[in-house]
């Protein structure tokens, strides 16, 4: 018969299977610091969108937006409540897209319609549209050029009594 030798189990531990502790607390620290830059943008600490830098205002214009039970949107002039302009329904999608936007907010943050809008024209040709009432800036550019002149159109025309 074969001797058959028992050996007691035994644990083996690696060296090289543990992870270092450098490691952990690097990895806890980016997590941190992603959660900390998310917070920040969520919370308006830092603002997703940036504009460019020291460029000057060469022309404003405080607009208004009423939408109507047709689902038409009338925009006046906010100074004067001139009519500026109407969109009709299924036209300029991308206005009424930045407009529900802004809507949103407003109601999260329990703003009537009534305040106006600022339209912004840069002196680096740049747009930007600021809700007068939450203080939210939306660089227009950033949705392309065509998008911004959708917008750009409501700084030149007249308002017309309507």
């Amino acid at each position: 018969m074969a001797d058959v030798h028992h050996h007691p189990q035994r644990r083996l531990t690696h060296a090289h299977d543990a992870v270092p502790r450098w490691a952990i607390i690097g990895a806890g620290l980016m997590i941190a610091a992603a959660l900390a830059l998310a917070f920040s943008a969520r919370t308006g600490v830092l603002s997703p969108f940036t504009t460019a830098p020291q460029s000057e205002v060469v022309d404003t214009r405080q607009i208004t937006f009423a939408d109507t039970a047709d689902g038409r949107v009338l925009i006046r002039d906010a100074a004067s409540g001139a009519f500026v302009s109407e969109i009709e329904v299924g036209q300029e999608n991308f206005i009424r897209g930045v407009l529900r936007g802004l809507a949103r907010e407003r109601m999260l943050n329990d703003v009537g319609a009534a305040p106006g809008f600022e339209l912004v024209r840069w002196s680096d040709g740049r747009f930007t549209m600021r809700d007068l009432a939450t203080g939210r800036v939306i660089d227009l550019g950033v949705f392309g050029p065509t998008n911004a002149e959708a917008f750009a159109r409501l700084m030149t025309i007249e308002g017309a009594s309507r």
